[in-house]
């Protein structure tokens, strides 16, 4: 899935890959800590523990600090 987020290292509105590791490749399975967000042009990856904004919407991993 795409979705437009700001981009910390490109300074704009990019897309971004929403996924996560699975389990032994399991489908439907979730490793806890991997939901990341990725940006399309850059590659650099958010995830909850440095979702500093609060823009990033993680439905797996929730962090609170």
């Amino acid at each position: 899935m795409e979705k437009l987020y700001n981009c910390r290292r490109c300074q704009e509105k990019t897309d971004h890959y929403h996924t996560h590791d699975t389990a032994h490749g399991i489908p439907e399975t979730h490793i806890q800590g991997s939901e990341r967000f990725v940006c399309k042009k850059c590659g650099l990856f958010t995830s909850a523990q440095n979702n500093q904004e609060g823009e990033f919407e993680f439905v797996l991993d929730i962090f609170d600090p």
